[in-house]
């Protein structure tokens, strides 16, 4: 298992600068997941790693020693693609066997560990077909099995899933942690699905335009987001924000659509002009009448087994919610709107930073 650390890592591409000096250390044995829009730097990063792209400055060291100027080959890294990059004429057997051939291993041992790893996956029955007579699924495991067999330091795993439909995207997440979990190899996930980087993940760094806004076990990410770039990507739906003024600081109160809130904040806000940040999960809506809520219309519904997520529009206002689906609540309804303040978030407008 092998400790990965940045050190004022920088790219730039011409006059364009991708990644923006960044500090990060990956732990031993850590499934470590790098998410954000497309263009972010995540790509470059996980490249960088491999070898396959030099930083324009800075330092990667794996387990304290630079490998800035060793070869991809020389880190001891598998890297999984998008795509699988499987061989066309050469069966799942001898796709997952290519870095054994290449490293000149014995016949038996290639046997052996070619069967070893298809157990652990769960495709020996699929061995002697070649990728055309597989699976997305299937494909995407002898991707792995490949890159399980050559014993590396590091995994490298660059939108493996996004090629394949949404159940076989939740089977292979979950194949992927039980992996983890045996293999314990230190593992660096790039992906812009932030469910995955949720679902899989020991700590999440969420980029954006090269720049690190926050790096966290993904519910910390999620409950308490650094900025309001976080705030808006993490979560579907999305955090709600909007601006507000502070009207009273002991205790602190926030006047907001007609209606004033007492949320939590670790620092009091400089100025009365705040942003505050409110998850569709703690706005509930239904159908009593309630003087202390807020009254708005339902403009879509979106039914999603125990929950219905709703888009509500009222005083001035756009609002995602949720209701129970005992509610009933369709387009064109009024409802009644409760928030949840302790479970606000306060960001300066300015910055962007969480007060």
């Amino acid at each position: 298992m092998t400790t990965i650390r940045f050190e004022r890592i920088t790219k730039a591409f011409g006059t364009t600068e991708v990644i923006k000096s960044l500090d990060l250390e990956i732990s031993s044995g850590e499934f470590f997941t790098f998410v954000g829009p497309s263009g972010c730097g995540k790509s470059t990063l996980l490249h960088m790693i491999a070898g396959l792209d030099a930083p324009s400055s800075g330092l990667i060291l794996f387990d304290g020693k630079p490998v800035n100027d060793l070869s991809p080959q020389a880190r001891d890294i598998a890297l999984v693609f998008q795509n699988y990059a499987l061989y066309p004429h050469l069966t799942a057997f001898e796709n997952i066997a290519f870095p054994l051939r290449m490293k000149k291993a014995a016949r038996n041992v290639i046997e052996d560990e070619v069967n070893r790893v298809a157990g652990l996956l769960g495709i020996s029955a699929s061995l002697g077909k070649k990728p055309k007579e597989l699976s997305g699924g299937q494909r995407q495991r002898v991707a792995l099995g490949r890159a399980i067999v050559r014993r590396p330091k590091v995994f490298l795993m660059d939108e493996p899933l996004s090629n394949l439909d949404a159940r076989l995207r939740l089977e292979m997440r979950t194949e992927l942690l039980r992996l983890h979990r045996e293999l314990g190899i230190t593992t660096v996930y790039v992906t812009h699905d932030q469910s995955e980087a949720m679902s899989l993940s020991d700590r999440v760094a969420v980029l954006n335009r090269g720049e690190l806004q926050q790096c966290d076990r993904p519910l910390a990410v999620y409950r308490r987001p650094a900025n309001v770039f976080v705030a808006g990507f993490i979560g579907v739906p999305a955090m709600n924000l909007f601006p507000a003024r502070v009207t009273g600081k002991r205790p602190l109160a926030v006047a907001w659509a007609g209606i004033t809130l007492s949320p939590p904040a670790e620092h009091f806000p400089p100025a009365e002009d705040v942003l505050i940040g409110m998850r569709p999960e703690d706005v509930i809506a239904g159908r009593s009448p309630d003087p202390a809520a807020l009254e708005m219309t339902v403009e879509l519904a979106e039914p999603s087994g125990p929950i219905t997520w709703l888009e509500l529009a009222g005083r001035g206002l756009k609002l995602a919610a949720l209701s129970r689906p005992e509610e009933e609540l369709v387009p064109g309804d009024r409802c009644y709107v409760k928030i949840m303040p302790e479970k606000i978030a306060l960001f300066d407008p300015s910055s962007g930073r969480r007060l």
